[in-house]
């Protein structure tokens, strides 16, 4: 069902800049395999990933575009691609205030929900998002054994990620796929012998999901590079493992489509206005006011997107984090990196995401404490959602499911 839905959304993405009709056979597939995963769901036992699906498409459809980001970044380009029947709309730079450089996968694809119902308005186009959370519903939902555990993580998540949630942001989306990146590049660097049965399958859930990933916002090209890297060190250098070359070759395909899109912004002349030629100057200008590291650990950690997860994770786990010091040195025993494979793994996402994000804010041509104040709780949100997820799994002592189709 998630390799259906991803495929979907992809090929929605891929085939809008030819022809709208097209992506109408697309929806009315879609629709179908809808109506046949409800009624499927009606019949099974499983009723918690109904109950929060159906929550999801209550709040999306529910509530008003109130937020700056939602309304006039995503829900502005998606209706520029509606009225002007172009999925490159945004390339004339038109407002580049509203970030013209954001990839425009999720306002394609409230574009085209908007055109098969040939309507416009302001709420319509968010069953976008409700339709991208609810793959990680499912996703999860087929990982996750203990019903228990299941409501706290999907009850957590809605809290973490509240505020985009309810805006029409992208954040929580793009919290969500990078969740289900991380366990995808888990399952094939470390468990992939578990799936030889379904390895097709697996490579193409990979591919969709980081694609997917990267495509959704900026962030989500460095995190899927950052996800890869960790799995590809601790594989290879911890380890002292061959990787499949298969990951690497379907790795770089997936690269491809956001590639693609920062070439034609750079043949458009659209830059990020986050990354330009005075990062360099910035970054040495705060770096020597020590106000500005507090500034930024303050927003970016003592937030409810990551101070919870972090006391949690940390709460539940000190047991298995043995820290020693050897030389004013602190790093974690080998032997125990080898035994706690997911936990080394979500261990070196989460600091170098956490680190590069650091560093960004200290380059930032914007006012710090301003931008600190916009964005900080939203970036740090995979972090989050991923150290909860790895907390509640570790509580429960439940094994990841190999059932993951």
């Amino acid at each position: 069902m998630c390799v259906t839905i991803n495929s979907l959304i992809l090929l929605n993405y891929f085939f809008l800049p030819f022809n709208f009709n097209f992506i109408k056979i697309v929806f009315i597939l879609f629709i179908f395999i809808t109506i046949i995963t409800f009624v499927t769901y009606s019949f099974s036992k499983d009723s918690i990933s109904k109950i929060f699906i159906l929550i999801i498409f209550i709040v999306c459809l529910g509530t008003p575009l109130n937020d700056w980001d939602g309304k006039y970044i995503w829900l502005f380009h998606a209706k520029r691609i509606f009225f002007d029947n172009n999925l490159y709309a945004q390339l004339d730079n038109y407002m580049p205030w509203t970030h013209n450089d954001y990839p425009p996968l999720i306002p394609s694809l409230s574009a085209s929900i908007a055109n098969f119902f040939h309507i416009w308005n302001d709420i319509l186009p968010k069953i976008s998002s409700a339709v991208m959370l609810c793959t990680m519903i499912i996703f999860i939902n087929s990982i996750i054994q203990d019903n228990l555990v299941r409501i706290i993580f999907f009850s957590l998540f809605l809290w973490i990620t509240e505020k985009t949630f309810l805006s029409g942001s992208v954040d929580d989306i793009l919290t969500s796929y990078t969740l289900c990146s991380s366990l995808i590049m888990y399952f094939l660097f470390f468990k992939e012998k578990y799936f030889s049965n379904n390895k097709k399958l697996l490579f193409l859930l990979f591919y969709t999901f980081v694609t997917l990933t990267t495509l959704v916002k900026n962030e989500g090209l460095v995190i899927a590079i950052i996800l890869f890297l960790s799995a590809a060190f601790i594989k290879k250098i911890i380890l002292k493992e061959k990787i499949n070359v298969s990951i690497y070759i379907i790795f770089t395909i997936s690269l491809i489509p956001i590639f693609i899109w920062k070439l034609k912004c750079y043949n458009a002349g659209i830059y990020s206005d986050i990354v330009n030629l005075e990062n360099i100057k910035n970054f040495k200008d705060r770096s020597l006011d020590l106000r500005n590291y507090w500034n930024i650990f303050n927003y970016m950690t003592l937030n409810k997107s990551l101070l919870l997860p972090i006391l949690l994770f940390f709460t539940i786990n000190f047991k298995k984090i043995k820290i020693i010091s050897t030389n004013k040195l602190i790093f974690i025993k080998k032997i125990e990196l080898k035994k706690t494979i997911f936990l080394s793994y979500m261990i070196f996402f989460s600091i170098s995401y956490y680190l590069i994000i650091f560093f960004i804010y200290l380059s930032t041509p914007n006012d710090l404490i301003w931008h600190l104040s916009t964005s900080s709780y939203r970036v740090v949100m995979p972090i989050g959602v991923m150290l909860v997820f790895y907390s509640l799994i570790n509580l429960s002592d439940n094994k990841l499911s190999r059932k993951v189709f």
